[in-house]
């Protein structure tokens, strides 16, 4: 705990660090996410901001990707697939989005 942490005991009372496994339900969430906010983008800046968010060199799924290293080797073909599933979904709904974005631009 936390207050053993402190205590005189402790070898490195400044340290507390909490690692985080990605986990398959993760990538599900990101996706979520992602449908929500890509479907109430307004405009095409909007748009792109959220497709920087999601799938840009710093995105969170891009993000998911850089993980594959800390899993144990059994783990990397499944989860590796998952996320580039998850890539693949929501860089469809970004595409479907533009598209409905563009076509509503030109009846105007």
């Amino acid at each position: 705990s936390r207050a053993a942490l402190k205590g005189k005991g402790a070898p490195f009372p400044f340290l507390f660090v909490v690692l985080e496994c990605p986990v398959m339900s993760d990538i599900e969430v990101i996706v979520e996410e992602a449908g929500a906010a890509l479907a109430a983008a307004a405009d095409l800046v909007a748009l792109d901001e959220l497709r920087v968010h999601y799938l840009g060199k710093k995105g969170r799924i891009t993000a998911l990707l850089k993980t594959l290293g800390s899993l144990p080797a059994e783990q990397r073909p499944a989860f590796g697939q998952a996320i580039n599933d998850a890539k693949d979904r929501v860089s469809a709904q970004l595409d479907a989005r533009r598209e409905a974005l563009e076509a509503a631009r030109l009846e105007q």
